[in-house]
């Protein structure tokens, strides 16, 4: 009975190691989409200063 409650025990901590896992993956994920929308706003930004310089002329 003792053995079994141990293969239970590392089961549940396998179950939380992965579900971290997979937390850590989503949390990386959103950042690197964040990170890329705000380089992709920075540069329209940075487009449309260089139209309204190009229509100043």
């Amino acid at each position: 009975m003792r053995k079994f409650n141990n293969n239970g025990f590392a089961l549940i901590e396998i179950c939380i190691f992965m579900l971290g896992i997979v937390i850590a993956v989503s949390i990386t994920a959103a950042a690197v989409q964040g990170y890329s929308h705000v380089e992709r706003l920075k540069l329209i930004s940075h487009e449309e200063e260089e139209l309204k310089a190009i229509y100043a002329e």
